[in-house]
């Protein structure tokens, strides 16, 4: 049966056959959208990304992102994913950072023809479209590292008030975006648990200054809580005279 061409991204072809009609989950609105969009999405020939290979018919993906993007719960997301595990669809390799879905039928799917060679060829060069897939992919990446980075914030600093958003392109979700490119998301979390650990940083002083997401994620103070400055549990570490009180303050 003759392949139906979509435009992924604005450029290039996948192949959609008529015959899916008949698939299983056709029917389960979100298993079927889930799907598409890894469909869609997944890299048309094998990418080094991050220390992994990621080949073609592969996705890298988080369900936060992968729920915004479609206007889904997470919760439906991972269902959705669950479905598509479950009857062989694909298979998920999580990483600390992201997962990767691999389509199992990619070839079945996207099987070399003439016609879907030309319009690739036609419509975009090969370079471009490579700079293309590396771009969503580290875009998506991205968000997804930052939702996790806020959520592990929530969820391990609850003597803190807690972080609600952190729009792109703002300074916030640029110095998050910078700590996890430095350091990596489990040494985020490692300091998170120091914070919590403080209680210089929860306030717990004469002063009763307290640290917040944002002073935790400047490059100056991370570092500091990195190498054990706010260690200290107990309330006389606040009454230290080394304690450099104006590098606390404006640092």
């Amino acid at each position: 049966m003759p392949p139906t061409g979509l435009r992924e991204m604005n450029s290039g072809w996948v192949k959609l056959y008529r015959s899916m009609t008949k698939w299983g989950w056709y029917d389960d609105p979100n298993t079927k959208v889930v799907f598409l969009h890894l469909l869609l999405t997944a890299n048309w020939e094998d990418s080094e990304y991050h220390g992994h290979v990621i080949h073609a018919g592969q996705v890298v993906f988080g369900t936060i992102s992968l729920a915004k993007r479609l206007n889904l719960s997470r919760q439906q997301v991972r269902t959705a994913l669950g479905h598509l595990q479950d009857t062989h669809e694909i298979t998920i390799k999580s990483t600390n950072r992201f997962s990767i879905a691999t389509l199992e039928n990619w070839a079945k799917y996207q099987g070399d023809d003439e016609e879907a060679t030309n319009e690739i060829t036609n419509n975009q060069p090969t370079s471009n479209q490579q700079v293309t897939t590396s771009k969503e992919i580290k875009k998506e990446r991205n968000k997804e590292c930052i939702y996790t980075c806020i959520e592990k914030w929530n969820e391990i600093c609850v003597d803190y008030p807690k972080v609600i958003k952190a729009d792109s392109g703002s300074a916030r979700y640029r110095a998050i975006n910078a700590r996890i490119e430095e350091y990596g998301l489990d040494k985020i979390i490692e300091v998170f648990h120091k914070v919590q650990d403080s209680a210089f940083l929860k306030g717990e002083s004469s002063r009763g200054w307290k640290a917040s997401f944002d002073w935790v994620m400047k490059p100056s103070n991370f570092i500091k809580i990195c190498e054990g400055n706010y260690d200290r549990k107990d309330k006389r570490h606040t009454e230290d005279k080394s304690t450099d009180w104006d590098g606390i303050m404006f640092g």
